[in-house]
Parts: C-alpha cells; structure tokens; sequence
C-alpha cells in the first residue's frame, strides 16, 4: 500500500482551528451558565481535547495511509498547538474585551483555591502578590497558549499509541524473513 500525500501543517491547522472554535464556544457556554470556575466543566474541557486530538490523529492515519508513533505525537501537539493560538486570541478578547469583569472573578478564584490549599492568610496575600503581574489580558492569553501545548504534547503521548499504524512494505517485505 504507497503511503498518501497529505500535506501535516494544512491538516494539523484545520483540525487545530476546529478544536480552537469548539473549546472557545464552549467557554462562552461555560461563562454564560455562571460555571467559568466550575471543576467538572473545566475537566470536560480537557476530556473534549483528549477525545479531538485522539479523534484528528486516527482521521490524519486514515488520509495518510500510516503512522508511526513519533508522527502522530508531533501531529497532535500541532494540532494542540493550532488550537491554542485560537483559544489564546478568544481568552484575550474574553478578558480585555467580552468580560473584564472576569479577571477580578479569576483572581477571586485563585486565592480561594489557595486558602483551600492550607495556605495561612500571611502566604496566601505573598503568593498574590507574586502572581499580580499574571492577571493581565496578554499574559493569560500567553499562558493559555502555552499550557494548552504542553497539555497537547502530554495527550499525545497517549494518543499515539493507538493512532499509529505501520506502513505495510508489500510482497517483498513480508517475504523477506522467509528463508528458503
């Protein structure tokens, strides 16, 4: 079977693009309900992400013919990749144009989580000023992108192991460990 021409960049981008769109209304979704700081939603978040980067791999196997493990995992960090540039312009335009009410409700949240964690009130206020210059618009958009990569890379690994397929080499390859 001759391996296909698929071109990685221009499926990976599209795929990209989807996933960013999709987890980007989901968002808008999640804030209109009032669930923007919800656990569970934000763990289906990353289950959607898991599913699409698994689901393009296997449709990017499909298009190409094979896929070796390694391909597929730079495959879906692209595709995470792709998705995150997205997700970061819609996580900019959420804090600085949509909602900048939110960033206050993120900094809310963020010292809850750490007061939730056992923290006195003397290392939480440390901790919250040492995170004050990350609350801005273009840093979480930036971190956005670059979290969302990683979490792609990390799904990936996964992902890989069974949206790979080995090329097939023909006749003359699976007759070549046959001795005469």
């Amino acid at each position: 079977m001759e391996e296909k021409k698929t071109s990685l960049w221009a499926h990976a981008g599209v795929n990209g693009a989807i996933l960013g769109v999709i987890l980007s209304i989901y968002s808008i979704i999640l804030y209109f309900l009032g669930y923007t700081f919800n656990k569970p939603a934000g763990y289906l978040s990353l289950f959607l992400f898991f599913a699409f980067v698994l689901w393009s791999s296997i449709s990017y196997r499909k298009a190409k013919g094979s896929l070796t493990y390694g391909q597929a995992l730079g495959y879906g960090t692209l595709v995470g990749l792709f998705s995150s540039i997205i997700s970061g312009l819609f996580t900019y335009l959420m804090f600085a144009v949509i909602a900048p009410d939110l960033m206050d409700g993120l900094i809310a949240f963020n010292e809850q989580e750490l007061m939730n964690s056992g923290l006195t009130d003397d290392q939480v206020e440390q901790m919250m000023e040492m995170q004050s210059g990350l609350f801005t618009p273009l840093i979480q958009s930036l971190l956005s992108v670059l979290n969302s990569t990683i979490m792609a890379f990390i799904f990936s690994l996964i992902t890989s192991i069974f949206a790979r397929k080995k090329p097939q080499e023909g006749f003359a390859g699976a007759m070549s460990g046959i001795d005469d």
